[in-house]
């Protein structure tokens, strides 16, 4: 099919683009537009372009897939205005950079659509040479892992900042093996592997990432009864396809070790397992690659997916008016195809860790390889084409309350593994703050992270697998959870005394307030408190509840840990963080002779506590020492006019 008169022009302007003949600002990933083009003088015209013009038609079928729009409702969609085609350039160098990507815009749509530009593997024009990226290849073909390995060797001789640890130790070049790995070169030849103890020897390895799966398909995993056949040697040919595909590439980037976690941990054996856990954050920071088969839902799938049938179209590429050569344009495969942060891979909880420690990840998605590393957005890389997950430079607390967030939008297929699947990430960062790590918290952050909300991206709940973490963990709620973010603290409200190992208990001395759940006062907008004091604006918060005084004066806003309605009923809240101290209130002119009590409007933070029955934990306690104990199930924030006498601290002990 022949191209209209405008994209003809298109086509014909393409190697006149002024930043192609000047390199002007090559090299600079973040001014990646090569040049803007009008299309159409009106878009709502496609359709009947498309009809003739295998470049309008290419781009009408990507607005039919996407909208699902019927022809009336795609003329209304694309309107009146003219359309645009934007370049961008990629695959950045020094000296050079590659037409990359072309954009189809109309308005008022506000979704760019994108378009992959490569030139025909089968053309060898001196034209098309350093002007067009490579087109697209296979994952598990030879010159994916020529590509892997080229970003592997650049990264080694260039990337300083991937040489480092978290904790800011340096990464050695050759580690230190995980306690057993996969050997890759044995005796019995390629069709076989053997499980090894590395008893302390040092040498290069590649751990992988992936997807488990429904644990009800049990893929081979090494147990007490087959961890001596297995370190006799495995056949390749019963290992799920993940397995086989991550040895393939090993072998293919000269590396003789492979740690996967079904194979080298010994899945029955508690005491191993516990181990490993508190060791695995250790293997991915310390492995030369993480490959990870982000792409795939389970071990059956392998890192070397079939791609989807792209459309594209072949255009010819003049020079001087004359039609010189051809390249391709492909529609870009959805986000879910390339980008890693949408493969099932990153649905998975245990990924958390090994993308944030891993110093290099090749992603196999069905679109194609996608490299990482830590020093993307610090260096120039050529290669990288996704940040890895994480910065180098932490702001500790911050940012530990955004790797929780992250964390627990992910799955478990089981749930008790809540910490356990964070504790090698917790283990590293413990190295940089020398902090204690306590049920998912941080001692030196204590107790303002106790202040932590529950989220509406899934259903939250405290669920029986969960009861074995104490009610003031994020760990004990089934869900997402979200940092509360405050402004204007001025100091905690609440001093912690102690965290009891054995019992799992905070003991903590705190103010006391209690107030009225009432649903009637719902759009409550007195110049008190507004919810989104609470919430701060997060549309991901769960609606609060509105909390009055006997006087059912608003005082303020609630929101509890499970999606549940609790009704109007009476809640007691611990104060952790008070704010900026508010302004003093005076009451009404007092009678003759009386004394004017002034009360000064004060802004906590608070838990929301029930009491619980503790005499089995404090049954040997004199009763003038006991002390009451209490579990949380939400937090609220409470502007309230005290008087000096009316707060009183108690202590209390959270369970």
């Amino acid at each position: 099919m022949p191209l209209c008169n405008y994209c003809t022009v298109f086509v014909k302007e393409l190697l006149t683009t002024p930043r192609l003949k000047t390199r002007d600002g090559l090299g600079d990933p973040d001014n990646s537009t090569l040049s803007h083009h009008e299309h159409l003088p009106k878009a709502s015209d496609l359709p009947a372009y498309a009809r003739n013009c295998s470049l309008c038609a290419l781009f009408m079928q990507d607005v039919k897939a996407e909208a699902s729009y019927s022809k009336k409702d795609i003329k209304e969609t694309l309107g009146n205005l003219p359309s645009k085609l934007t370049l961008l350039g990629g695959d950045w160098f020094s000296d050079r950079v590659n037409l990359y990507r072309l954009i189809f815009t109309t308005d008022p749509v506000t979704t760019n659509r994108f378009f992959r530009i490569y030139k025909n593997p089968d053309d060898s024009s001196d034209v098309l040479k350093d002007l067009f990226s490579s087109p697209p290849f296979l994952p598990g073909s030879e010159v994916s892992f020529s590509w892997i390995q080229k970003c592997l060797n650049h990264c080694i001789t260039n990337h300083e900042h991937c040489k480092v640890a978290i904790s800011g130790a340096t990464l050695d070049d050759v580690p230190l093996l995980p306690t057993r790995v996969l050997d890759l070169q044995i005796a019995q030849g390629e069709s076989r592997i053997q499980l090894v103890e590395s008893s302390g020897s040092r040498a290069p390895y590649n751990s992988l990432s992936y997807c488990w799966g429904q644990q009800k398909k049990k893929w081979l995993q090494t147990t007490r009864a087959n961890l001596k056949q297995n370190m006799n040697s495995m056949s390749i040919r019963t290992l799920p396809k993940t397995y086989r595909d991550a040895i393939t590439v090993t072998r293919n980037l000269g590396v003789r070790y492979l740690w996967i976690d079904a194979l080298c941990i010994i899945q029955d054996d508690s005491k191993d397992w516990s181990q490993e856990c508190q060791k695995m954050g250790q293997y991915y920071e310390s492995a030369r690659l993480v490959i990870a088969a982000s792409g795939a839902k389970d071990p059956s799938e392998g890192c070397f997916l079939q791609p989807s049938f792209l459309p594209k179209v072949v255009l010819p590429l003049y020079q001087d008016g004359v039609a010189v050569s051809s390249f391709t344009v492909e529609l870009s495969a959805d986000s879910e195809d390339d980008d890693p942060c949408n493969s099932p891979l990153h649905e998975r909880a245990w990924a958390t860790q090994e993308w944030w420690l891993a110093r290099r990840t090749v992603h196999f998605l069905r679109a194609g390889l996608v490299w990482a590393c830590n020093a993307y957005g610090n260096d120039e890389v050529p290669f990288a084409v996704s940040d890895n997950g994480c910065s180098r430079d932490l702001e500790m607390y911050r940012d530990w309350d955004i790797i929780v967030n992250n964390y627990t939008m992910r799955s478990l297929s089981h749930q008790s593994d809540k910490l356990a699947a964070l504790q090698g990430l917790a283990n590293s960062l413990q190295q940089t703050n020398q902090d204690k790590y306590v049920m998912g918290l941080w001692a030196r952050d204590l107790p303002r992270s106790l202040l932590w909300l529950t989220g509406i991206y899934n259903y939250t709940e405290r669920i029986e697998e969960l009861t074995r973490f104490p009610s003031w963990t994020w760990a004990s709620v089934h869900g997402n959870v979200i940092p509360w973010k405050m402004e204007n603290i001025a100091e905690d409200s609440a001093t912690l005394y102690g965290i009891l190992d054995e019992t799992r208990k905070l003991s903590i001395e705190a103010h006391t307030v209690s107030g009225i759940i009432a649903h009637r006062h719902w759009n409550c907008v007195d110049n008190m408190i507004s919810q989104y004091t609470l919430t701060h604006g997060a549309r991901d918060v769960i609606s609060p509840e509105a909390i009055v005084d006997d006087d059912e004066v608003h005082i303020g806003w609630a929101s509890f840990d499970e999606a549940y309605d609790y009704g109007e009923h009476t809640v007691n809240c611990l104060c952790i963080v008070e704010d900026t101290p508010q302004q003093t209130v005076t009451r009404k002119p007092p009678e003759r002779g009386e004394q004017s009590p002034e009360k000064q409007k004060r802004s906590f933070h608070c838990l929301i506590v029930e009491p619980v029955e503790d005499d089995e934990l404090q049954s040997d306690i004199p009763a003038e020492t006991w002390v009451p104990t209490f579990r949380r199930y939400g937090v609220a924030h409470i502007v309230k006019a005290f008087t000096e006498n009316e707060l009183n601290q108690s202590l209390v002990y959270l369970v």
